[in-house]
C-alpha cells in the first residue's frame, strides 16, 4: 500500500488528470464538437476507457486524499495545478486569452458552478459518503438535466424519456434507501444531490452562453 507522499503524489496525478479530461470531453461535447469523428473510432474508445476510469476513481482518490487534506484546500489545490497546466499549455501554443470583461465573466461563472461549488461541495459530502455511493449520486447529472431541459434548452420530453428516468431516479432512490448507515450519512447525500444541481446549472450555463474562446483557456478559467 502507498504511503506518505507517493499516496499523495498518485492522489494529485488522478484529480488533476481526470478534472483536465473531464473539462475537455464535456467543453466539447456541449460545444457540438463530434470528438468520435475528429480522433478515430479506436483512440476515441481508448480515449473514453481512461476518462471513464479517471472519473470513478477521483472519488477514491479523494476519499483517499481527504485522510490528510480538507476538503476545500484539497480542491483548490486540484483546480490550481490543472488551471496552470491547461493556461501554461495555451501560452505555448499561442492560443488567444478573452478579450473583454464580459468573456472573462462567463468563465469565472462556469467555473463557479461546474467547479468550485459543485467539487467543493462534493468533497466536503464525500467525508460522510462513501466513494461509491459518490460516483452514483454523482452519475445522476443526467438525469436532472434531461428533467429541467425542457424549460431552459428547449429540448423536448418524450413518454419513453419519461419512463426512463422515472426507472433510473427509482434505482437511485432503492440504493440509497438501502446503503444508509454510518459510512453514506443522509444528509450527506443530500448536500451531494445538492452540489449536483449547480453542476446541471453550469451546463445550462454554458449551452446557453455558447462561450466562443478556445477550448483549452476556456478550461483553464
Amino acid at each position: 500500500m502507498l504511503r506518505g507522499p507517493w499516496r499523495d503524489g498518485l492522489v494529485a496525478l488522478t484529480l488533476v488528470s481526470r478534472f483536465v479530461l473531464r473539462q475537455m470531453f464535456t467543453s466539447m461535447r456541449t460545444r457540438g464538437f463530434d470528438v468520435r469523428a475528429d480522433v478515430g473510432g479506436v483512440r476515441y474508445a481508448l480515449l473514453a476507457i481512461v476518462f471513464c476510469h479517471l472519473w470513478s476513481g477521483a472519488f477514491v482518490a479523494v476519499k483517499v486524499g481527504l485522510v490528510s487534506s480538507p476538503p476545500l484546500f484539497l480542491m483548490a489545490s486540484r483546480f490550481l495545478i490543472a488551471g496552470a497546466v491547461l493556461l501554461a499549455w495555451a501560452w505555448l501554443t499561442g492560443r488567444p486569452l478573452p478579450a473583454s470583461r464580459g468573456q472573462w465573466g462567463g468563465i469565472v461563472l462556469l467555473g463557479l458552478l461546474n467547479n468550485a461549488i459543485y467539487l467543493g461541495l462534493t468533497a466536503i459530502a464525500l467525508r460522510d459518503v462513501s466513494a461509491g455511493m459518490g460516483a452514483i449520486l454523482a452519475s445522476t447529472n443526467p438525469l436532472m438535466l434531461a428533467v429541467v431541459a425542457p424549460w431552459f434548452l428547449g429540448e423536448r420530453l418524450t413518454g419513453r424519456k419519461v419512463a426512463g428516468l422515472l426507472l433510473a431516479f427509482g434505482g437511485v432512490v432503492w440504493v440509497m434507501s438501502s446503503r444508509v448507515g454510518p459510512d453514506n450519512r443522509l444528509a450527506a447525500m443530500a448536500l451531494l444531490v445538492l452540489s449536483i444541481t449547480f453542476l446541471v446549472a453550469g451546463t445550462i450555463v454554458f449551452k446557453r452562453l455558447r462561450p466562443e474562446q478556445d477550448l483549452v483557456v476556456l478550461n483553464a478559467g
